[in-house]
This record gives C-alpha cells, sequence and structure tokens, in this order.
C-alpha cells in the first residue's frame, strides 16, 4: 500500500468512527427523556397534582398492604387502570410500591436518565427514610450540573409525607 492509499484509508476509517460516534449520539438523544425539568417544577408538579398523589397513595397502598404483594414497574404497564390513570396525571414513568413493618413506601420516577454508569434521577417518595434536606442556597440546578460537582442526592420535603429527591450519580 503506497502512501496515498494509507491515507485514504485512514480518513475512511475517521468518517466510520465519526458516523459511529454521531449515530450513538443521535440514538442516545432520541431515548432521552425530555428536557432536565427545573426543581420548581417538580415542586410545582406535586402542588398542582396532589389530589393525585393522594390517589396514589391509596390505591398502592391498599394493593401491597392488603394483598401482601410489591408493585414495581413502568406507568404503562400498570393493569389498575384507576392508579395507571393517577400516574398519568401526575407525569410519572415508574412506579415502587411495598410495604414494611406496616408502613406503605412508594418510590415514583418522574425523571431519568443515565449513560455509562451516571446518571440523573428526580423522584417523588413517601415513607422512606430521607437524607440531607434541599438547601435552597446550595442546591441549585447550576451548582448540581457543575463537572466537578460529584454526586449528589438531597430531598426537599412537601406535603403529606411526600418528598422530591434528586439524585445525581
Amino acid at each position: 500500500m503506497d502512501g496515498v492509499a494509507f491515507i485514504k484509508a485512514v480518513h475512511k476509517i475517521k468518517s466510520l468512527k465519526n458516523g459511529i460516534a454521531l449515530l450513538v449520539i443521535l440514538m442516545a438523544q432520541a431515548c432521552s427523556p425530555g428536557p432536565k425539568p427545573e426543581f420548581e417544577e417538580v415542586t410545582k408538579n406535586y402542588y398542582s397534582n396532589q389530589s393525585s398523589f393522594e390517589e396514589v397513595k391509596n390505591l398502592a397502598c391498599k394493593i401491597t398492604l392488603t394483598h401482601g404483594v410489591k408493585l414495581r414497574g413502568a406507568t404503562e404497564d400498570i393493569e389498575n387502570e384507576e392508579l395507571k390513570q393517577a400516574l398519568l396525571k401526575i407525569g410519572v414513568s415508574e412506579v415502587s410500591a411495598s410495604s414494611h413493618e406496616g408502613k406503605c413506601k412508594i418510590a415514583l420516577t418522574y425523571y431519568a436518565v443515565a449513560l455509562g454508569g451516571s446518571g440523573v434521577s428526580y423522584n417523588y417518595i413517601r415513607n422512606i427514610q430521607v437524607g440531607q434536606l434541599y438547601n435552597p442556597k446550595v442546591h441549585t440546578l447550576a451548582a448540581v450540573e457543575a463537572p466537578n460537582s460529584g454526586k449528589i442526592k438531597f430531598y426537599k420535603e412537601l406535603e403529606n409525607g411526600w418528598y422530591f429527591v434528586f439524585n445525581k450519580s
């Protein structure tokens, strides 16, 4: 292979690598849940849909406490139509509910995106032990998105035992 053929081969490989990288990026964007919501948007969603949150609590807890089963899955796969409609109204993609020592624990996924072992999730929880509470001066969207921010998890108390949980891993 002469020098010109070698250079052409190298350029073909580079073009192929760029094409594959572009394809991976486009596929990741197609699977993305959409733009990341602001923290206040998540809080506002709770207060705008409080009755639906209470309906989810009542229905999910009835299923888990009465029947002793765990409830876990994507919203669209939930068989109980009342529960499914309440989850859709809230705008959550997944639900997890279980009973432990007579308490009904609920986790609802509002937004989640992950790639290569790291990710960000916005969840609503009820009756699950909480950690570091939200501090509006420290936990701004800009601060948690900073490249050197590392792992961050905080809990923002809402009402009636519900919390918004932000988790960046």
